[in-house]
């Protein structure tokens, strides 16, 4: 029983430990592949702007430093936020270009690198995965870059196994050891597996190491270009294999007492109780017979004196009960009266074509009181049959046939009217998907024109600076402005889809809210000078860190700030941001302006989809009506909750409650 439960807790283990260390690994590489074509703040990717300063014009030269000049600050914005931790540029022939990386690697390993890649990673579209060289493993995304329609090189975005296998650690409280990868076992798992061979342990097996044990599970993950890294999981169970044993030997202990106690209580009374027991039946034969005179059984103290009081008993009992059977006959003669006299006015209510019948179940009814009102009975315990049941039962018989054939006419009435039901439910079911899947196409095929508009227009922009084409500029900056405008309302639906679809998750992370908010601060001054407008920022001191998915609170703030500004006009914004004093470990982020204000009316539904303040709203202001809808989902997302209050002519004052830290 023991080895059985060991089984089953390894293999519950197991799987566990394979899904949660596919979803870290899943999520480390959707963020490096985020990274590969877009920017924080919905700005575009480095990789697609243009000019004499674009990484790619650099790449071009060939110049290491031009190159370094260019991508640097990328690599460190993405290396301290944990993306990753190197970052080379190729040729297409898989020689290095350029190398940025926070580990001590030499170029030869680097080398050997890009000759592994140029087996299957260098492809015309992104390519993510596992790779391993020279007893190193990562996780790696790399990516094709273009001019004039040429490739020109290959980005690789790499992360350390080694982090993969810290986070998870950390999340399931175990240890990873990768035997072909030295290097991506961590410090922690060195320290308490130092001597221990774990591929010399078979899958699923528990053993013990020290003064513990563990549970031991093989996985594998595949390589680029070939291959499986073999990798096994070790989970320390000591506490449940200690408990099990203790229960085990419990059990054992109160089982043999069980036994030993029953066997001498069973011999004992069994001496005891048998010879006179057989009397006792005797008599309990002659009372089930009906004969009340019976000799009286000796008295004692004992089960046997017990026995016999309680046969004395019995008999005083069936006298009694031959009494009050008397009278129930009586009772029940009058109450099949009553159920005759009752069914006679039943009878008349029922059509003509259906009284004949009952009838005849009348005259049944009638000729069996007669027999049963002539039958005797002797005394004793003899159960007398239940009359009553049955009048009833075929004095209504006739009814519910009638009953049942309106029924059925009924059942078959609702379920024609059901599969009508469902055949509409599956129309709106299938109308519903169509739609989610047609925004979704809808907004993917809008952003890419969308982002080449603004990457063309940026390049456009920089030749017409180089160039002196002063009067040039101001129109591709609307030009820009227009494209940027137009990409914010398709990303603004693209969520909306995701969330209706409920495919949009959050990226859970600790950062520093300061660094956020200083961030947000820094984009949200253009915004308010549009209008001719000033923003402050009220910040608590000492704001600390945040458990949340940044992105999406920046986007959460952003949209809410842009609102004020674009509603304001020759006014002022507030932006504050405080420990909440009611509710504990949570943060309130106030946003706050001297707008045009909205009535009750407009507060009512200003967080509806596709609604706006008013009918003009979105000629005057622009807009789709889904900023505000995604907000609230978003903040119900992370836990939070969003309260407006507005006054006309007077401003309006927007309301965050999140909770500092959310479970991934």
């Amino acid at each position: 029983m023991l080895a059985q439960n060991e089984a089953t807790l390894s293999k519950e283990i197991s799987d566990n430990q394979q899904i949660l260390f596919a979803k870290i690994g899943a999520s480390l590489i959707e963020r490096m592949t985020y990274y590969a074509y877009e920017a924080d703040s919905g700005k575009s990717s480095i990789w697609k702007l243009r000019g004499s300063r674009s990484p790619i014009t650099a790449i071009q030269s060939g110049d290491p430093r031009k190159i370094e000049i260019a991508v640097e600050g990328f690599f460190e914005q993405l290396s301290e936020n944990g993306t990753l931790d190197t970052l080379i540029i190729f040729t297409p022939e898989g020689e290095v270009l350029k190398t940025f990386t926070t580990d001590r690697l030499n170029a030869s390993e680097h080398s050997t690198l890009g000759f592994n890649l140029q087996q299957k990673a260098f492809q015309k579209k992104l390519t993510s995965g596992f790779i391993h060289w020279n007893q190193n493993t990562a996780l790696f995304v790399t990516f094709p870059i273009y001019a004039n329609a040429r490739v020109l090189g290959y980005v690789y975005y790499g992360l350390r196994f080694k982090r993969l296998n810290q986070i998870f650690e950390q999340d399931s409280k175990s240890h990873v050891f990768s035997p072909s990868s030295p290097a991506s076992v961590t410090d922690g798992t060195l320290t308490v597996f130092q001597d221990f061979r774990i591929d010399s342990q078979a899958d699923g097996e528990t053993t013990q190491h020290k003064d513990s044990y563990y549970s031991i599970s093989k996985h594998a993950v595949a390589l680029t270009p070939t291959g499986d890294l073999p990798i096994y999981f070790a989970k320390d169970i000591t506490q449940t294999v200690q408990a099990n044993l203790n229960y085990l030997y419990q059990v054992l202990i109160a089982g043999v007492s069980a036994l030993v106690l029953a066997g001498l209580t069973l011999l004992i009374v069994l001496r005891r109780s048998l010879d006179p027991l057989n009397e006792a039946v005797l008599s309990l034969e002659s009372l089930s017979q009906g004969n009340l005179d019976i000799d009286a059984l000796p008295a004692s103290d004992d089960e046997v004196g017990k026995i016999a009081k309680a046969i004395d008993k019995l008999g005083q009992s069936l006298n009694a009960f031959n009494l009050l059977r008397s009278e129930a006959r009586r009772n029940r003669a009058s109450q099949e009266n009553e159920i005759l006299d009752q069914t006679n006015k039943l009878s008349s209510l029922l059509p003509e074509s259906r009284q004949l019948q009952m009838k005849k179940t009348l005259e049944e009814i009638q000729l069996e009181i007669a027999r049963y009102q002539e039958q005797e009975y002797d005394n004793g315990l003899v159960v007398e049959t239940d009359l009553v049941t049955t009048l009833f039962s075929k004095s209504f018989g006739s009814l519910a046939t009638e009953l049942e054939m309106q029924y059925s006419e009924l059942e078959s009435l609702v379920r024609e009217r059901t599969v009508e039901l469902e055949q509409a439910r599956d129309k709106a079911n299938a109308a519903s998907e169509a739609k989610g899947k047609f925004l979704a196409n809808m907004t993917h095929e809008l952003r890419t024109p969308l982002n080449a508009i603004i990457g063309y227009s940026e390049m456009i922009s920089e030749e017409a600076e180089e160039e002196g084409l002063v009067w040039l500029i101001d129109d591709i900056r609307r030009i820009k402005e227009s494209a940027v405008h137009q990409l914010s309302l398709v990303n603004d639906v693209l969520d909306h889809s995701k969330i209706e679809a409920g495919k949009l998750d959050l990226y859970v992370e600790d950062f520093e809210l300061g660094q956020c908010l200083k961030f947000i601060k820094d984009l949200t001054t253009t915004l308010a000078e549009k209008n001719n407008n000033t923003i402050a920022f009220d910040l608590a001191e000492n704001l600390g860190r945040m458990t949340s998915d940044e992105t999406r609170l920046r986007q959460v703030l952003l949209n809410i700030i842009s609102n004020a500004c674009k509603f304001t006009k020759d006014g002022r914004v507030i932006v504050s941001v405080h420990p909440s004093a009611d509710v504990e470990a949570s943060l309130v982020f106030s946003v706050s302006d001297t707008g045009v204000g909205m009535s009750p009316e407009q507060v009512a539904k200003v967080f509806e989809e596709f609604t706006q303040a008013e009918g003009d709203t979105a000629a005057k202001y622009g807009g789709t009506g889904l900023g505000m809808t995604i907000t609230k989902r978003l903040t119900e997302m992370m836990k939070g909750s969003i309260g407006v209050t507005s006054e006309v002519g007077q401003g309006t004052t927007f309301t965050l409650l999140l909770p500092r830290i959310i479970s991934p």
